[in-house]
């Protein structure tokens, strides 16, 4: 969700398939980077937003950073499939 808030979301595109989700032809349109943040305090089932959860991070922090246990980090892609 936080993916699709850019400026940038509602840019139309021509459908070119340049990856497979299982053996579906899909085409990536948009890889963002994220921090998980901790949430201490937090009792169970407590409301939170997006951004109490995680941070977006440049594409270098999180190859720097995935490959250190102090911070988990998430790669996500918004994928088009063919209708």
């Amino acid at each position: 969700m936080q993916m699709r808030e850019k400026s940038d979301a509602h840019l139309d595109f021509t459908y070119v398939p340049n990856d497979c989700i299982n053996d579906q032809p899909c085409m990536v349109l948009q890889t963002r980077y994220f921090r998980l943040l901790d949430l201490p305090g937090r009792g169970h089932g407590a409301a939170v937003s997006v951004g109490d959860v995680a941070l977006e991070v440049p594409p270098e922090v999180y190859q720097t950073g995935k490959s250190s246990n102090s911070d988990a980090f998430v790669c996500a892609h918004e994928v088009a499939f063919e209708s």
